[in-house]
C-alpha cells in the first residue's frame, strides 16, 4: 500500500473542517494507489441565478457562493475520484455526487474516467443499493460502519430496474 506523502498528511485541507480532515486522511491513507493531485472545496456549476434587480457585484459573488463544492477531488493514474466526506453515509450525498460528476466533466474533461467515493465513519444500511445501484463506492472508516455496510448488502439485492408489473 503507497504511503501518503508528507504534504498530503497535512493538519487541516483547505475549505474542511476538522472531523472532514480526519476522514479525508483515513480515506488517503487506506487508499492502495498513489495520489498525483489532490485538492479539497472545488467549485462546480453555474450557482444560483440571483434576481435580476440586485447589484451586479452582489449577483456575481451569489453565484460564485452557491456553486456546488467537491468535497475531495483525488488524482490518480487514469483516474479522477470525487469524494464526498461526511459523518454518516445517507441516501441524500447520492444526489450530490452524481451532479458533481455531471457538471465535472461538463467543465473539464467528459472522456476522462471519473470515480465516485462516500467515505464516513459510518453508514446507513438502507443506502448501501442505491449507491451500489449508481456506481458510487462506499468507504466505511469504523467496524460499526463496515457492519452496516455488511447489513445492507445483505437487506436487499442491488435494484437492477423496475419490476416487471410496475412498468
Amino acid at each position: 500500500m503507497p504511503t501518503i506523502n508528507p504534504p498530503l498528511r497535512q493538519q487541516q485541507y483547505r475549505g474542511l473542517n476538522t472531523a472532514e480532515s480526519d476522514i479525508l486522511r483515513r480515506y488517503l491513507s487506506e487508499l492502495d494507489a498513489e495520489v498525483r493531485r489532490l485538492r479539497t472545496q472545488i467549485k462546480l456549476g453555474p450557482g444560483e441565478l440571483p434576481p435580476e434587480s440586485q447589484p451586479d457585484a452582489l449577483r456575481r459573488q451569489w453565484r460564485e457562493s452557491s456553486k456546488l463544492k467537491v468535497d475531495a477531488v483525488v488524482e490518480l493514474q487514469g483516474d479522477t475520484q470525487l469524494v464526498e466526506l461526511k459523518d454518516l453515509v445517507r441516501t441524500s450525498a447520492l444526489g450530490q455526487l452524481l451532479c458533481y460528476r455531471y457538471w465535472f466533466r461538463i467543465e473539464r474533461d467528459p472522456e476522462f474516467p471519473v470515480s465516485l467515493h462516500a467515505a464516513a465513519p459510518d453508514i446507513n444500511p438502507s443506502a448501501v443499493q442505491p449507491y451500489r445501484n449508481a456506481g458510487v463506492a462506499i468507504h466505511p472508516q469504523s467496524p460499526d460502519g463496515r457492519r452496516h455496510l455488511q447489513q445492507g448488502i445483505a437487506a436487499s439485492p442491488p435494484f437492477d430496474g423496475l419490476a416487471p408489473n410496475s412498468r
